[in-house]
């Protein structure tokens, strides 16, 4: 994620209308939160159901217990474009806590395998060099969910 300007980020804040409520409590942690919000000024959302499934990353799963992994074949090759967004979001991931390494949090391997997925971020007017999503295959994991809920919004 690039570094970006606190007035750059306050700028777009003013320019959309949203304000900051009274728990930011001095200006270094108002400038994080700016900039934080401008990192996702993407998803112009403002109902969880306008996000799509592409915006959100969930961290853990919570399986079931009894399921079995779910395996598919590995993508032998990937184009140049497309390398380069799944390697660079990996490593921006794993820099940021956001994956584990598997043998690092199981003690070995995963049994399971999806595999990511490349999405592109504009969608309307795409370019052969844009920024790709990262996303991944959930349909066959049965997971536990949660009793609770955070609003993005």
């Amino acid at each position: 994620m690039e570094k970006v300007d606190a007035e750059v980020a306050g700028n777009w804040v003013e320019n959309t209308g949203a304000t900051l409520g009274p728990g930011i409590l001095n200006l270094v942690c108002r400038d994080r939160v700016l900039r934080l919000l401008y990192t996702y000024q993407d998803l112009n959302a403002t109902e969880s159901e306008h996000i799509e499934a592409t915006d959100l990353f969930e961290h853990k799963v919570k399986l079931k217990e009894g399921i079995e992994p779910w395996i598919r074949s590995n993508q032998k090759r990937w184009l140049v474009g497309q390398e380069y967004w799944l390697q660079k979001t990996d490593r921006e991931g794993l820099r940021r806590g956001m994956y584990d390494g598997t043998i690092f949090t199981n003690s070995k391997l995963s049994s399971w395998n999806a595999q990511p997925v490349l999405v592109l971020k504009d969608k309307i007017d795409p370019g052969p060099r844009d920024e790709m999503r990262v996303t991944f295959n959930y349909r066959d994991i049965e997971e536990n969910l949660l009793g609770f809920f955070l609003e993005l919004m």
